[in-house]
């Protein structure tokens, strides 16, 4: 339902994205968006998905959209 995220490039500012409805997250290059929050805690940048996502593999990209703009990405931990 959730995942860490690394070395992040945001293409908006921060509060443009942070705990935002209506962002779409994709996990790898063949996946369809789905909707999710991008959140910060002490930690890092971490992507709280609507639902259990299946097949989220370490080391992949993960990149958030709201609606067809692309808000930036970072890497899976």
């Amino acid at each position: 339902t959730s995942i860490r995220l690394n070395d992040i490039n945001l293409l908006c500012e921060q509060n443009e994205i942070l705990d935002t409805e209506g962002i779409s997250v994709k996990i790898r290059y063949g996946h369809d968006p789905v909707p999710a929050r991008v959140k910060l805690d002490n930690d890092g940048f971490y992507i709280e998905f609507n639902s259990a996502e299946k097949s989220i593999a370490k080391g992949q990209a993960c990149v958030f959209y709201y609606q067809d703009r692309v808000m930036g990405g970072g890497w899976i931990v």
